[in-house]
């Protein structure tokens, strides 16, 4: 189990040797339940859906990931929580693991992660969530990083415990730079919100997006 450097969010760790090869084999079964938050450019037209692209190693640069034929078979559910203008609040499910997969697939759709400049994401500022006029007088300045790194986190993960196989479900809050930017969009760019139950979405954004700002 792991996250992509500058990917936050819920990771499990095993203590003993056995807990280790328990978790081991629930991984390779694909049993535990992963969900990812993603904020991403562009509004996502499509409410939900099934990115089925293979995936394998860029022709031209050694250390990326891209759609390519012949490449390995990889699946994600995306479902689409919150719009804003000019972009979206996405929940993620990965049927497969692949590196990076979901910066990959989301990127091919022409919705890159915000921050992930990689694969085409673009830093946010205050001035291109906040409007110009909103910000005068405030204390807030145009220039204000908001998030530097891909807005990709590990919402929840659902295991079976290694000893007594009791189901443990964890949430991670997400961090300051991801809920603060989420905030604001909500609060200056909101278009929508999508009905959880329409799109089977299971992360609880309240528990979740837990930032307020003044």
């Amino acid at each position: 189990h792991r996250l992509d450097r500058n990917t936050t969010g819920a990771m499990v760790v095993a203590k003993t040797e056995g807990a280790h090869w328990h978790l081991y084999e629930q991984f390779a079964r694909r049993s535990p339940d992963k969900r990812y938050l993603a904020l991403v450019h562009g509004e996502v037209a499509q409410d939900a859906g099934l990115i089925d692209l293979p995936l394998g190693r860029h022709p031209y640069d050694p250390i990326k990931f891209a759609v390519v034929e012949g490449g390995k078979a990889s699946q994600t559910y995306f479902k689409v929580r919150e719009v804003y203008e000019g972009f979206t609040l996405v929940e993620l499910k990965l049927l497969t693991g692949r590196t990076h997969q979901i910066r990959v697939h989301l990127a091919h759709l022409r919705h890159p992660i915000v921050g992930d400049v990689v694969y085409g994401g673009r830093q946010l500022k205050t001035g291109d969530v906040v409007r110009q006029h909103i910000l005068a007088g405030k204390s807030m300045p145009l220039s204000q990083m908001l998030i530097a790194r891909q807005a990709l986190h590990s919402a929840t993960l659902s295991i079976h415990h290694p000893t007594h196989e009791t189901r443990l479900n964890s949430t991670a809050p997400a961090p300051f730079d991801l809920a603060n930017t989420i905030w604001l969009l909500r609060q200056h760019r909101l278009v929508r919100l999508v009905d959880p139950i329409k799109v089977d979405a299971t992360v609880n954004l309240d528990a979740v997006i837990l930032a307020q700002q003044d």
